[in-house]
């Protein structure tokens, strides 16, 4: 809810009852309050601009043009949000209409074993990816959060194995270090990023690139925000795949799962 009409509705029942006139009316007519003047909305509201000024500053802000001005801000903030998001899913949309896409539907549908790696804020979305997955392919799917497990079971893994890589730079280390192991043993690497012809694309047999950087670096580095849902979003296709191609069956996968999980 915007601040400023967030402020009005909490502090309503103490307004006097020339203010609870400019409350009503900016409650009902909110969009326009960008547009008005102090004295255009003391008219509108059969007040003076004194009355505006005082009930602006009831609300804790210096004058109408603060009030005006927190109100925009919050409104220009969450279309940005709004704009970022969009090209985001649209971006992902794309991608799930590529010959990447498919090939990797196809892998994972077709291999013995799901490794998801991933590490530090790029752990968030690979988790819950394989949470859901566990509940419908409870036997396929292996993840470890450490790094000494990680490298434990790259090394275990066979050549009819996939590793699914999750990370939103590409150029996590630790993962570089897994890659090679993987390769060793012939197995399949699937890269998921937000970056593009990054270092862990050297091994990967599929890349799926969403390329959606953070409007700055010390974000898209280290506490990925936009990008975060970028990754959640393509991951969210993938499972959305495995869960509608046999629904019936899944559901009640997922019905004997949750009792054995929830023992």
């Amino acid at each position: 809810m915007n601040p400023v009409i967030k402020q009005i509705k909490k502090l309503y029942n103490i307004f006097t009852p020339r203010h609870k006139i400019i409350a009503d009316y900016i409650l009902e007519n909110h969009e326009v309050l960008p547009e008005l003047t102090a004295r255009e909305l003391a008219e509108r509201t059969q007040s003076v601009p004194s009355s505006i000024i005082s009930f602006s500053k009831k609300l804790g802000y210096k004058g109408f043009n603060e009030l005006k001005f927190q109100y925009e801000s919050d409104i220009n903030s969450n279309t940005q949000l709004n704009q970022d998001l969009f090209d985001i899913f649209n971006r992902v949309d794309k991608l799930t209409k590529t010959k990447e896409f498919k090939e990797v539907l196809e892998i994972l549908e077709n291999t013995p074993k799901i490794f998801i790696l991933a590490s530090q804020m790029s752990q968030i979305p690979a988790k819950d990816f394989y949470f859901r997955m566990r509940k419908i392919e409870p036997s396929k799917m292996i993840f470890f959060e450490s790094y000494n497990d990680q490298l434990r079971m790259s090394s275990l893994m066979e050549k009819s194995d996939v590793a699914l890589i999750v990370s939103n730079s590409g150029e996590a280390q630790e993962i570089k270090n897994l890659q090679k192991e993987l390769y060793k043993n012939g197995c399949k690497q699937i890269l998921v990023t937000n970056s593009n012809n990054s270092t862990l694309s050297k091994y990967a047999t599929v890349e799926l690139s969403i390329n959606y950087r953070e409007s700055h670096p010390v974000l898209n580095q280290e506490v990925p925000t936009l990008s975060r849902y970028a990754l959640l979003a393509i991951l969210e296709k993938i499972f959305l795949y495995f869960l509608y191609k046999d629904f019936d069956k899944n559901i009640e996968t997922i019905k004997h799962m949750s009792k054995l999980y929830n023992k």
